[in-house]
């Protein structure tokens, strides 16, 4: 078994028995020691994470370079919610 096929065999199993928690909004809020992050599903509070300011940093940069990669590959910049609603203002301000 190479690495990539054994990396794939521990991520099976890693969620196997993980909920599936799907959500398209979040809120960040903080303290001295901690970061706390909100994710909800159409309003919805759905889960509330606690980490620390290294793992969210961490978490922060993989994040970043996911996407980075996916939008190189693909040649499609994926928006966010600054530039659409940033987007549609000026729209609406041109009609």
């Amino acid at each position: 078994m190479n690495d990539q096929e054994n990396n794939e065999n521990v991520w099976e199993i890693a969620i196997e028995d993980t909920p599936d928690i799907y959500f398209n909004e979040f809120g960040v809020g903080l303290n001295e020691s901690d970061v706390l992050i909100l994710l909800k599903k159409n309003g919805v509070n759905k889960v509330l994470l606690n980490s620390s300011y290294m793992t969210i940093k961490a978490l922060g940069i993989t994040l970043l370079q996911v996407v980075n990669d996916f939008e190189e590959k693909t040649g499609h910049e994926i928006p966010y919610f600054g530039t659409i609603k940033g987007s549609k203002e000026e729209n609406d301000s041109n009609n």
